[in-house]
């Protein structure tokens, strides 16, 4: 009887043990759970993800108080340039947030930036890949073809119906992921103009609206690039036409008007063959300037543009042996008689403008440039390129005719230089190098021996001579000219991609 009662209480004693364990587990096990760094559940769900929201994880909308996970609401901000709730359209900017900036987490909700949690470095932006899509009549996802004719037609749609924008199983839409499996389970088939049996048969089920057009249009990228390209073409044009206007201001209006105007050029052009179209507005407009230069303080030096068309026209000869710099001034009388309107306006204009400095006491400077060329700044076509496009747009002959030649860019940077050293003083003749046409052609084949060029001369008289120019006051100014054959290469390539050539 003992020993039954022995085994009985050594049973109990053993259980008694075992229970103290697993109490003992039990209490470890609270410990373990109450010191885990675990925040739950925030007990909604993300209409955009479809899961539950964590609590540090909580991202509440300012505005409509919607609540979605922190990661999903910043993708789908991201997704738009106005970000709007998926769910009630509400525009919005904050957000009231556990995690901070820099990935830490507070235990209250607090109001920070979209645009800053876009930057958060703890923030993984969405990777979308678009999927190249299979014109089998079915396709793998839900397809309603569209004719996008509107140009800013709104994204929404073309993300929902022309696009193959996918994460698994569901499709970045209007709210958000947007399973599709109610509407894969009936595609839409497209049809094509020959096939009139199976446009007949799934005429039925589908909307008159979205029919597929027989017409094949331009995709809706190329047409938003062509848009694009005509947009800024058409600044580019307004912008030119906003400086004629300012030009022609400076020609119509009273002296003394433009107290911040630093320099005058007449442009080369030729839009007619009398002095009231050049001559008139080239000495108006630079003398209207200078005079109200005088009426500012604050103008210390006037930088004039005037032309080599003012220095070399004087019936002197211009062999090789000859050497033409500063000192030499184009002969009116010999302008006028040969009707050289557009030389004769930019030597009245520059003796127009040293007479009025030397009455007034203005500092000026002058910028003889000779043929400018190089890259194109404004949309239209200016003489001196006109002349290098001349050759490439199939003329027969070139001129027998030996001009000057300078880049535009030495150009503007003798402008600067005489504005800025103080010793800068008098005219500049600014020449690169004296070419004949012939020599300009054979560059421009050298550089392009593809191009349909001119072969000969357009008269069998002996090649008018080059000459030299001194470049003895451009040096003063720093110049380090850019040679002819670079010139032409950026010349030719500026006209290519402004249009004007392709090749």
């Amino acid at each position: 009887m003992s020993s039954v009662t022995e085994i009985v209480y050594e049973q109990q004693v053993a259980d008694g043990i075992q229970d103290m364990a697993l109490q003992d587990q039990d209490k470890k096990k609270i410990q373990e759970e109450i010191h885990e760094p675990s925040f739950g559940n925030h007990g909604g769900c993300c209409a955009i993800c479809l899961n539950e929201i964590p609590l540090q994880e909580t991202a509440m909308v300012k505005g409509c108080e919607h609540t979605y996970c922190v990661t999903c609401i910043l993708r789908w901000a991201s997704y738009k340039e106005s970000p709007t709730c998926p769910q009630c359209k509400h525009p919005f900017g904050f957000l009231s947030v556990h995690r901070a900036l820099d990935g830490s987490i507070e235990d209250f909700l607090f109001e920070e930036s979209v645009c800053l949690l876009l930057r958060a470095s703890w923030f993984k932006p969405l990777d979308v890949v678009e999927q190249a899509s299979y014109s089998y009549g079915y396709h793998d996802d839900f397809d309603i073809p569209c004719d996008y004719e509107d140009e800013d037609a709104d994204l929404d749609e073309f993300y929902m119906h022309g696009s193959r924008l996918r994460i698994g199983n569901r499709r970045w839409g209007d709210n958000g992921f947007v399973r599709s499996g109610r509407q894969e389970a009936r595609p839409v088939q497209k049809h094509s103009g020959s096939s009139s049996s199976s446009s007949s048969g799934s005429s039925s089920c589908e909307p008159k609206d979205k029919q597929v057009k027989s017409a094949n249009t331009t995709g809706r990228r190329a047409k938003r690039a062509m848009k694009r390209e005509a947009a800024n073409k058409a600044a580019e044009v307004a912008s030119a036409a906003k400086h004629e206007a300012h030009l022609e201001l400076l020609v119509t209006s009273p002296r003394g008007s433009f107290s911040s105007s630093l320099a005058v050029a007449t442009p080369l052009r030729h839009p007619s063959e009398t002095p009231a179209e050049l001559v008139d507005p080239a000495v108006k407009g630079t003398l209207n300037v200078l005079n109200s230069c005088t009426k500012s303080s604050s103008v210390k030096r006037v930088v004039v543009t005037s032309s080599m068309a003012a220095v070399a026209y004087n019936g002197k000869p211009r062999t090789p042996d000859v050497t033409v710099d500063e000192t030499w001034f184009s002969d009116p009388e010999l302008c006028e008689s040969t009707k050289m309107w557009y030389v004769l306006s930019k030597t009245l204009a520059e003796d127009a403008a040293w007479k009025f400095a030397k009455e007034k006491g203005l500092d000026i400077v002058t910028i003889n440039p000779a043929m400018v060329i190089g890259p194109l700044l404004q949309p239209t076509l200016n003489t001196s390129a006109a002349a290098i496009l001349n050759f490439i747009n199939g003329a027969k002959t070139f001129a027998n005719a030996s001009f000057g030649w300078v880049n535009v860019k030495d150009v503007a940077n003798a402008h600067i230089q005489a504005f800025e050293i103080p010793s800068a003083n008098g005219r500049h003749c600014m020449v690169e190098k004296v070419a004949h046409h012939s020599e300009v052609v054979n560059t421009i084949r050298e550089l392009y021996p593809n191009l349909q060029l001119p072969e000969r001369c357009a008269d069998e008289n002996p090649y008018v001579p080059t000459y030299q120019v001194s470049n003895e006051k451009t040096k003063s100014l720093g110049i380090d000219y850019i040679p002819l054959k670079v010139s032409i290469k950026e010349t030719v390539e500026s006209l290519r991609e402004k249009g004007f050539i392709d090749f």
